[in-house]
């Protein structure tokens, strides 16, 4: 009798354990569900990119690699020199327009562009 006791508590013990792995791999699954609709963290690097591409591409901006862009918690940063006033707002709707239509989440743009 003690040896099908001992069997039978070892097959729960791995129940339990395998119990608990189902639950936080759930709680994980959970996390990162919630991260990616309230708020996770946001991919600086990919604004980044897809920004310069965005501007780059715009047949209405002229000389678009005197614009400078960064990011940084989803703070996009714009920096550089236009020729118009027309241009330099033109560039933050491109921007918006394309994170917006790309889905990507952005906490706002910050637009430094100087006009000379």
């Amino acid at each position: 009798m003690p040896q099908i006791d001992k069997q039978r508590d070892n097959k729960a013990g791995v129940v339990e354990v395998v119990d608990l792995a189902l639950v936080f791999s759930q709680r994980r699954i959970c996390m990162n569900v919630l991260k990616q609709v309230f708020g996770g963290k946001y991919n600086d690097e990919k604004l980044v990119s897809i920004v310069e591409q965005a501007i780059a591409v715009d047949p209405l901006l002229q000389d678009t690699t005197a614009i400078i862009v960064a990011s940084k918690k989803g703070v996009i940063k714009l920096t550089g020199k236009m020729h118009s006033d027309r241009e330099k707002e033109r560039t933050e709707s491109v921007i918006r327009t394309t994170l917006n239509t790309a889905n990507l989440k952005f906490d706002k743009i910050v637009n430094y562009i100087t006009v000379a």
